[in-house]
């Protein structure tokens, strides 16, 4: 659902600025690509520690994605204030 948003947010305001892809969305494919990465491997390789280490990058990359989808709103209404 992020995704659409800040694709459909980024389309908007071509318009007024470019919005750059930012660090925080580049992080945010990071931890999802490992943390997926980590969760697909087979059980048989995957040792106790290392599915609980997948699971919490997950977990992080779900609060990143909520924060930096919250950054991109938060720009993009300073974008089109001083665009004003």
């Amino acid at each position: 659902m992020r995704e659409v948003g800040v694709t459909l947010l980024r389309m908007w305001m071509i318009r007024t600025q470019v919005m750059p892809a930012s660090r925080g969305g580049k992080l945010k494919t990071v931890l999802q690509a490992a943390g997926l990465q980590l969760m697909l491997l087979p059980l048989a390789v995957i040792a106790g520690w290392l599915s609980t280490v997948a699971l919490w990058i997950v977990i992080v990359a779900a609060v990143v994605t909520v924060v930096t989808g919250i950054d991109y709103v938060v720009q993009a209404m300073r974008i089109r204030r001083a665009a004003r």
